[in-house]
């Protein structure tokens, strides 16, 4: 009996688009970049190191450490000796990725598994636009669980107003542009971006709205 012929398994071209899609910080957005200065601590402390003596804390480094800096081409760069009008703040573009993966939970015909290769954020980060602040805050630092640990006034920056762009390509075959803005939309207000995001119980920091 002769071999029956296998077909060929033919695979279409990627109908890529691309979206410039403008987003409105609805709450407060809390930006803790891990500085190189808390790296440092955390090693030493995982190597049982003695901690080194500093002298009093310098709270306006912490506060600039916190943040990450970019350039035109959405790359990230080097800490500015202090902020200017042409200083440009960033956050990782991966953030938004994932706030829009985990929006798609709320949808019955979305996965998440199929949705991380339907839909990219582009450039390493999105530029956040609006004036920082300082902002103080209690944790505990050096335990081993939730609640344990030496109570401490951590340092961050926060945006109280704030908004970006988020350039976004999309496969056309798969989910519209329609569906692409509403998922943003929804991760927006369900997920948020930064510490005390709004996908964090009881939280509701990070928020956006499509502009």
């Amino acid at each position: 009996m002769a071999k029956q012929k296998e077909e060929a398994i033919v695979v279409s071209k990627p109908n890529w688009k691309n979206l410039e899609i403008p987003i409105v910080g609805e709450t407060v957005l809390n930006i803790h970049r891990l500085g190189k200065k808390l790296q440092q601590e955390f090693t030493d402390r995982d190597q049982n190191k003695p901690k080194k003596k500093n002298g009093p804390r310098n709270l306006q480094a912490e506060f600039m450490d916190s943040m990450y800096y970019i350039d035109n081409s959405y790359q990230e760069t080097e800490m500015p000796k202090a902020i200017t009008k042409t200083t440009k703040f960033g956050f990782p573009s991966s953030g938004f990725k994932k706030a829009i993966v985990s929006a798609s939970r709320s949808y019955a015909n979305l996965k998440m598994t199929e949705m991380r290769g339907r839909v990219f954020v582009m450039n390493s980060f999105v530029r956040i636009e609006g004036t920082p602040v300082m902002d103080e805050f209690w944790r505990r630092i050096g335990g081993k669980g939730p609640g344990t640990g030496t109570p401490d006034i951590g340092i961050r920056a926060k945006f109280p107003e704030w908004k970006a762009t988020l350039f976004v390509k999309y496969n056309a075959d798969l989910i519209s542009a329609e569906s692409v803005v509403n998922l943003i939309a929804t991760a927006g207000l369900s997920v948020g971006i930064g510490e005390d995001r709004a996908e964090k119980s009881g939280n509701t920091c990070g928020m956006w709205r499509v502009a």
